[in-house]
């Protein structure tokens, strides 16, 4: 028999007698349709084909194609906030040669977006939504995104809230500058305030002051009665949103998600890692009150704590942390690791950020929550390449990892036969022993000679 034969059917078995990656319990990339900006679904399934339990999540542009996005609920009290429908429902002033108009060239979310371009001649040009319905003492939280194309002058945004007669009055803004520049890319900002005693109604105001040529655009304008901002929410993303009246022209609605698999996670191996990436949308996303979990399994959890800005991993009996982090619009990868030897650790962009003894859980739940606990905690971030695995990889593995430009792969070693006629024959990893008697059959029948790739990925 061929040597090369030979050699080519000892790989194909020893393919079949060893499996590289038996350390993965579940993957998921979250991926689905394009375009990834206006499309809001996708796939939770796990690689091994693990369903997922969910509610209201929404899947939007993640650190690898898609992303899922797990969200508190939330009301958005602006009308058309993303201009789907020209300008309903804002007012224009408009003085000397300054513009106020709804492009349809650029947005964020929807179909268009606001477009101010200033009065050479130094007048004040603004749109502004007026007379929405405030409760004096209650929080609130007005966001928005903008850009600059250039020009000089003032930029502004923000919300007054003020009573019938406008005796009482009160400004907050969320963006104020003077003479910035061009602002490539969509920005985020936000201000979060309480409303003031007597001043029961409120304004919101996108203003260009003089200058010369000052052109700015906005997008995705939020109002909610939260005590931060919340992730960007209308009528029109999908599962568990939408409008209180017509269509991108009145108040909308989302409901809390829920996102939750089996647990892959039994306590049968003496280590366990976690993996996954984390996109912010805003600076500092996540409401101010209690724990904000990453996961949660029902003793084995990691969580932010806006009360002092770390991430904490806990396993029932005590918990490690990182030290106090700032959070700006953006992603970060995420490992936590438990091992009986190495004890606690959490990494943060490849690099450790925490460590400490591990001890294992009394018990272990039923399911396992991504981005949420049980019944609260939402991280208001979108998740992305989820990997949970029995085996605890070295720092310089997550470090690797965290330097790779593409995601995580479970995609086996293959062996590709290249026969005479152009065609092909792989066989993975995945092959059973009859798969495997099965091709060298057809190769020893054709008496063909055969060239072997080897192919790894993951």
């Amino acid at each position: 028999m061929n040597k090369r034969l030979i050699g080519l059917m000892m790989l194909l078995l020893c393919m079949v007698a060893s499996t590289p990656l038996p350390s993965v319990l579940l993957y998921c990339a979250y991926d689905g349709a394009l375009p990834y900006e206006t499309d809001f679904t996708g796939d939770p399934t796990g690689h091994a084909g693990q369903v997922a339990y969910r509610d209201t999540v929404i899947f939007r542009p993640g650190q690898f194609d898609k992303g899922v996005q797990v969200a508190e609920e939330a009301t958005n009290m602006c009308s058309n906030p993303s201009f789907d429908i020209d300008l309903s429902g804002w007012s224009e002033v408009e003085p000397g040669n300054g513009t106020v108009d709804r492009i349809v060239t650029d947005s964020v979310y929807g179909g268009g977006c606001l477009e101010i371009v200033g009065d050479t001649g130094g007048g004040t040009t603004y749109a502004a939504m007026p007379n929405l319905s405030v409760v004096p003492g209650e929080d609130y939280t007005f966001s928005l995104y903008y850009k600059i194309l250039g020009g000089t002058g003032t930029v502004s945004s923000y919300v007054t809230t003020h009573n019938a007669t406008w005796s009482a009055a009160t400004n907050f803004h969320a963006l104020y500058t003077t003479n910035p520049g061009v602002v490539e890319g969509w920005q985020s900002e936000s201000v979060s305030f309480e409303c003031p005693t007597g001043e029961d109604k409120l304004n919101i105001y996108f203003v260009s002051t003089g200058g010369e040529g000052l052109t700015l655009r906005f997008d995705a304008v939020q109002l909610t009665d939260t005590a931060d901002e919340v992730t960007y929410l209308d009528g029109s993303l999908g599962d568990g949103h939408s409008w209180s009246g017509t269509e991108h022209n009145s108040p909308s609605t989302r409901d809390g998600a829920q996102l939750y698999y089996d647990n892959p996670l039994d306590g049968s191996d003496d280590s366990f890692w976690i993996h996954l990436w984390l996109i912010h949308e805003y600076d500092n996303t996540y409401n101010p009150g209690g724990a904000i979990y990453l996961f949660y399994e029902g003793q084995v959890y990691a969580y932010f704590s806006p009360a002092d800005d770390k991430i904490y991993f806990s396993d029932g009996y005590g918990s490690v942390s990182t030290e106090g982090l700032t959070f700006e619009a953006g992603s970060m990868m995420l490992d936590f690791i438990a091992d009986e030897t190495r004890g606690m650790e959490i990494y943060i962009d490849g690099e450790l950020a925490g460590e400490g003894t591990y001890e294992g859980p009394e018990e272990w739940g039923d399911y396992l929550y991504i981005g949420s606990s049980e019944a609260s905690g939402h991280i208001n971030a979108v998740i992305d390449d989820l990997v949970i695995a029995r085996r605890a990889p070295s720092a310089d593995e997550i470090a690797a990892l965290y330097q790779h430009t593409t995601p995580f792969s479970v995609e086996p070693t293959a062996v590709t036969i290249l026969l005479p006629s152009g065609s092909t024959a792989t066989i993975t990893e995945h092959a059973t022993f009859g798969d495997v008697l099965l091709i060298l059959l057809v190769v020893l029948l054709l008496g063909v000679r055969v060239v072997v790739m080897v192919r790894r990925r993951g």
